[in-house]
């Protein structure tokens, strides 16, 4: 254990490191005419993550998926640490990246899990462009709305040009009312689906691991996008972020309605006090007549509103 390296520490000038991780994430890259990709995205203790992938071989394939489970905690030894590329194709917020060959060994580890992994991003940043990176982001929001899934040509599947693949878009709001778009793909569109169709009319807070952003040119807008393999998503998930965001978002949306009301309850009786003081005049015999009244009511009223 006293070998043992922090991934922020690796560099591809050695090739003897040993580090203790986290697998937060595994999948699968299907290739044309090529054999399958086996990746993970792995985690320290210090919270730093890393992408990693088998060498191209299937043997290696087989042997480190029948090794490797997401949630367990792994001592990897003698890898290799290359330049991670700088495109939108990033995995995690890391210059580098692992590639597990014939000479890396596995033993199993413990360690201390924390609640998630996640840092969430403000949305009001988002929308400002501040956030825009190849590297996966984490969201948080409520559920303001989701479309049917429609059926899209799938970019991602290189076999053939004819794939098509679900797609589905979701509304997001933070605690200050920012909403955002959501849009998944794939398998991940069809489980939001499912689980949006059974959740019924429940309010739904929900967070995302590891998505991207994407910035439209036709539109002008930013939009949260799903990342084949790493992208999760949970419905109201046990956590305390959650119930702090629910607790947040819910009072606001309380006091909101409430000064809605005070508002519409002050304009009523602004409108009410202009009329009455019109009616009194007309009894005395020096107001207006209606046409007047009605004018001059409207014009009280308003500038009331705007004071208050």
């Amino acid at each position: 254990m006293a070998n043992l390296s922090r991934l922020n520490q690796l560099n591809p000038r050695r090739s003897n490191w040993e580090v203790m991780v986290k697998i937060l994430k595994k999948w699968v890259e299907i290739r044309q005419y090529q054999p399958d990709v086996l990746h993970f995205l792995l985690k320290d203790r210090q919270r730093t993550k890393v992408h990693a992938y088998v060498k191209v071989d299937r043997e290696l394939f087989q042997y480190f998926n029948q090794r490797m489970y997401e949630g367990q905690w792994k001592i990897l030894k003698r890898f290799i640490v290359v330049n991670a590329p700088e495109s939108v194709g990033r995995f995690a917020d890391n210059p580098f990246e692992l590639i597990i060959n014939e000479h890396t060994d596995l033993d199993s580890a413990q360690g201390t899990d924390l609640p998630h992994y996640m840092e969430f991003e403000d949305f009001k940043r988002v929308k400002a462009g501040q956030r825009l990176t190849p590297n996966p982001l984490d969201f948080i929001g409520y559920l303001d709305s989701v479309t049917k899934p429609t059926w899209v040509h799938d970019a991602t599947f290189t076999l053939t040009d004819e794939k098509t693949t679900a797609r589905i878009e979701c509304g997001l709001k933070d605690t200050s009312g920012t909403s955002i778009k959501c849009v998944a793909y794939g398998e991940l569109a069809l489980q939001i689906n499912d689980r949006w169709f059974k959740n019924g009319h429940n309010e739904v807070i929900m967070t995302l691991r590891d998505w991207k952003l994407a910035y439209s040119t036709r539109t002008g807008e930013y939009k949260i996008k799903s990342i084949p393999g790493i992208s999760r998503f949970e419905f109201n998930a046990d956590l305390y972020d959650v119930d702090a965001f629910r607790w947040k978002y819910f009072v606001l949306e309380e006091k909101n309605s409430a000064d809605d009301q005070s508002s519409s309850s002050s304009s009523d009786l602004s409108v009410s006090s202009t009329s009455s003081d019109s009616s009194g005049s007309d009894e005395s015999g020096g107001g207006a007549g209606p046409s007047g009244t009605a004018s001059n009511g409207s014009g009280d009223a308003t500038e009331v509103i705007i004071i208050d």
